[in-house]
């Protein structure tokens, strides 16, 4: 979402990611005016939402760990610094057994199979994932 607007700040992008991650205030703004920069900026790029770091750190559930900074692709799965989000999917149409009499019922052991491979799955791209940095 921020790609139209720091792209147009680029000198600036070191300052803001230092801001957004540590609080520390480098510089003020008029807040109306950053709104509307960000909102026209989203819809030029069909961008589908705002996201509020204050408001998900408000309803962090380990905020022990720190402040999160960050969202996967899509924006529904907010990380902390240098965190990853590995996502996997089920298509849980495909998990329907049509009775022979008509209808349909979950084939549960289909179902359980298809989670267990997927868990196992997402576990080894962590564990084969290379990490470009310590942190």
């Amino acid at each position: 979402m921020f790609a139209g607007l720091l792209s147009s700040h680029r000198p600036g992008i070191q300052r803001l990611a230092r801001q957004l991650v540590v609080g520390e205030v480098v510089e003020q703004r008029d807040a109306r005016e950053m709104f509307n920069k960000l909102a026209e900026k989203a819809w030029a790029s069909a961008e589908p939402g705002v996201l509020f770091f204050d408001q998900v750190n408000r309803f962090n559930p380990t905020p022990q760990l720190g402040p999160m900074s960050a969202t996967n692709q899509c924006g529904e799965q907010p990380l902390f610094p240098y965190e990853a989000c590995n996502l996997g999917s089920i298509v849980l149409s495909k998990m329907v057994r049509r009775l022979p009499a008509g209808g349909a019922e979950i084939d549960w052991d289909k179902l359980e199979d298809r989670v267990r491979k997927a868990v196992h799955f997402l576990d080894n791209t962590i564990d084969l994932n290379n990490f470009p940095l310590d942190e």
